[in-house]
């Protein structure tokens, strides 16, 4: 029985100390809460002008990125074609390398 009640003190305790730390933290986010300064205001809009400035920086960092992907994708094909061509040299020359040993 010492045992049983040993652990269950323990496991109580431990219990009791979780809570204790999750209730400070709870009181320190709301004193946080409290004494958090005020939001800065949003600035003002410029209305149309910064609008269509956004969307034009937008659509210019769009661009970029598909051309970079255009780019990247071209050469990659470019280098699977002169892979491609060094095995099919390869297999040429491995094909005329058997054609004279049975000759």
């Amino acid at each position: 029985w010492n045992e049983v009640t040993s652990g269950l003190r323990d496991s109580c305790a431990r219990r009791q100390q979780e809570l204790q730390a999750w209730v400070t933290e709870q009181e320190q986010k709301k004193y946080m809460r409290i004494m958090a300064p005020p939001a800065a205001p949003e600035r003002p809009s410029l209305g149309p002008q910064e609008d269509q400035i956004r969307r034009d920086i937008e659509t210019k960092c769009r661009n970029d990125v598909e051309e970079e992907i255009r780019r990247r994708d071209q050469d990659d094909m470019r280098r699977r074609e002169l892979e491609d061509q060094e095995l099919r040299a390869e297999s040429q020359r491995r094909r005329a390398q058997m054609k004279e040993q049975f000759r």
